[in-house]
């Protein structure tokens, strides 16, 4: 086979990301929602010091890792989820879903930094 018949494709970045955002849920956000609802519960974040780990350039970046990971999961779950409900969106759904994620990584990349760089 020559180079030509080779099509290059985007599948195993998206399935990367599908993979690393499958971990993250599977790890990272259990562990977040107790801490969450431990800080809930006793009203009070002295005991958990959540703020002071994103205060650090490590805390902020594992934290976005994580959101950015969840959300390239979860639009791609939406994407094949209705592809197999026979609602298949085409090129077009890919283009929107992809995009919400990248919006909603965006969006946290953006929320941490101003935190970060607050102290």
């Amino acid at each position: 086979m020559t180079q030509e018949q080779y099509k290059r494709s985007h599948e195993p970045v998206a399935w990367f990301l599908f993979g690393f955002g499958g971990m993250a849920i599977a790890f990272a956000l259990p562990i977040l929602l107790i801490l969450m609802i431990l800080v809930g519960i006793t009203g009070s974040f002295d005991h958990f010091h959540i703020l002071e780990v994103m205060k650090h350039w490590w805390g902020a970046g594992a934290l976005f890792l994580i959101i950015l990971g969840i959300a390239f999961h979860s639009m791609h779950r939406i994407y094949f989820t209705l592809h197999d409900l026979k609602c298949d969106t085409g090129l077009p759904g890919q283009i929107i879903f992809y995009s919400l994620a990248t919006a909603i990584s965006l969006a946290s990349a953006a929320a941490l930094g101003i935190y970060y760089f607050q102290q």
